[in-house]
């Protein structure tokens, strides 16, 4: 953890140190509700020789709507009080719920103004449930019974080297005709699409889109129209691939991300040539997603094509778009508005994968 606490003296000074550290942070990092406490009281700590100054706050709620509005932190009640070193500190209770405040589920943003960039400060408020959801059939005494299943590790002689979407269908019939009632799955979030080793579906890139290496490439219709894809699955050399993988002890995440995407991109090129822009059945059902994807999924699109493009170029770390050059940081900047332009189509073909994705899924 970083700590030096060899001796006890160390110990203290460290613990000493970490109070301090405490009583000279403004916010804390994050506060947890429920929907039903009565009151949304945040804890502010501020010198005490500042506490008649008047502080601007804004509230960013997860949907993007915006409160803002002032406050003294001396006309709040007093929690405590606390000298570190030659200044005194006083903690305050701010109510934002007497400020009009109130908040739905969620992850919130609240944020102090200051004069300089040490006084301004923020925080995630999260807003919970009052209770877990509880389905009618777990009601009284009623009880149901299931399995859980990471998805990857589901096997059969006809997937890839990982479960799929057609896996999951014929283990649901299967634990149907068990008597089962439910199946606790993995995450299936949208994963770093250039770094295909870093599996975990618990770190994903987005937990709005999906990780289409689920998705069963025989089962997506553009492979019946493609003869460029069936041969390339049919070749002997890939039929041994898909051997290895399946007999492997162990999940090969990025020999399966290889396989899939090489017929992927074939696949997708089908769909281009034979349907994109004809306005027939397949083309207005790809329209209609987009549509429904709107902002949110173009950006998710926008992103994978950035980041593999700065991948391919060498960038170390390049699905952190913290590590992109500084013009692609703003997502509304002409940097990036000028790749989705010039990359339209490789834009399109991560959308085309979210599309397999939701269809199967």
């Amino acid at each position: 953890m970083g700590i030096d606490a060899k001796t006890d003296a160390q110990a203290s000074a460290a613990l000493a140190a970490y109070e301090a550290r405490a009583w000279t942070r403004r916010l804390a990092p994050v506060a947890v509700f429920t929907v039903d406490e009565p009151a949304l009281a945040i804890v502010l700590t501020i010198p005490t020789a500042l506490a008649r100054r008047q502080l601007g706050w804004t509230l960013t709620r997860e949907t993007g709507e915006v409160t803002s509005g002032k406050l003294v932190p001396e006309r709040s009640s007093v929690m405590a009080e606390q000298r570190v070193g030659a200044e005194q500190f006083t903690r305050y209770r701010f109510d934002l719920s007497a400020a009009g405040v109130a908040l739905p589920p969620g992850y919130h943003r609240f944020e102090l103004d200051g004069e300089s960039e040490s006084e301004r400060a923020a925080m995630t408020l999260i807003v919970a449930p009052a209770r877990c959801y509880r389905p009618a059939a777990l009601a009284g005494d009623g009880r149901v019974w299931g399995m859980a299943v990471q998805l990857p590790s589901l096997r059969s002689r006809r997937n890839w080297g990982s479960g799929d979407f057609a896996d999951l269908a014929s283990l649901i019939d299967f634990a149907a005709g068990a008597g089962a009632n439910v199946i606790g799955l993995n995450p299936l979030h949208a994963l770093m699409a250039v770094e295909p080793g870093r599996a975990s579906p618990y770190s994903p890139s987005s937990r709005l889109f999906g990780n289409p290496l689920y998705v069963d490439i025989e089962a997506i219709p553009e492979l019946a129209i493609c003869e460029a894809a069936r041969r390339a699955v049919a070749e002997p050399a890939f039929q041994a691939r898909l051997r290895a993988q399946r007999e492997s002890e162990l999940v090969d995440f990025v020999a399966v991300s290889a396989a899939k995407r090489e017929i992927l991109e074939l696949l997708y090129r089908c769909f281009r040539d034979q349907h994109r822009g004809s306005g027939d059945a397949r083309d207005a059902a790809f329209e209609a997603f987009l549509a429904e994807g709107g902002e949110d999924l173009h950006r998710h699109a926008l992103f994978d094509a950035l980041s593999e493009r700065l991948h391919a170029q060498g960038l170390v770390g390049a699905a952190d778009w913290r590590q992109w050059p500084e013009a692609f940081h703003d997502v509304n900047g002409p940097a990036v508005a000028r790749f989705a332009e010039e990359n339209a189509e490789r834009v399109e073909y991560y959308v085309y994968l979210q599309w397999q994705f939701e269809a199967q899924l």
